[in-house]
């Protein structure tokens, strides 16, 4: 699912981004470090896309107080950390962990919602002896939210 807001999309560039910590639903079935290690990811990839200006951490300012501000917030709704011992013994997608966050990219200034989406991940392992750690499928959610930012408000 994925909505659009009043304002045109493209009709603005957003050179700052503000992330905010991204929560769990209770039922989501996660657990509670998940949501920091989603923030710091999705931090890690907008910042190292080297294509704003400024990605700050809720409540921080940015220096140019007249600058457009997109701000991320985002709830996990489902998590399944999966079976790493599938992951190492059968592979091919066996004990695969998932993740589907609601995330939603908000002018900062107006409060005004530009864009929500449901985004899904899965993590089916790595080439290590070990299957893979199932929090490694936030690294694969951030690309994800990364590509819609970069496409949206760039």
């Amino acid at each position: 699912m994925m909505t659009f807001g009043a304002l045109a999309l493209g009709a603005a560039a957003y050179p700052i981004v503000t992330v905010d910590q991204f929560e769990v639903k209770a039922d989501a079935k996660a657990p509670p470090e998940i949501g920091v290690k989603l923030t710091e990811d999705v931090m890690k990839k907008l910042t190292g896309s080297k294509k704003y200006t400024s990605v700050l951490r809720s409540g921080e300012k940015p220096a140019d107080a007249d600058a457009k501000v997109a701000r991320i917030a985002g709830t996990i709704v489902s998590y399944s950390a999966g079976s790493r011992a599938m992951r190492y013994a059968v592979g091919f997608g066996a004990g695969k962990s998932k993740i589907i966050v609601h995330v939603q990219f908000i002018d900062a200034a107006s409060g005004k919602v530009l864009l929500e989406s449901d985004i899904e991940n899965t993590f089916s392992g790595n080439f290590s002896m070990v299957g893979g750690d199932s929090s490694q499928v936030t690294d694969g959610l951030a690309k994800k939210i990364l590509a819609l930012a970069n496409k949206n408000f760039l």
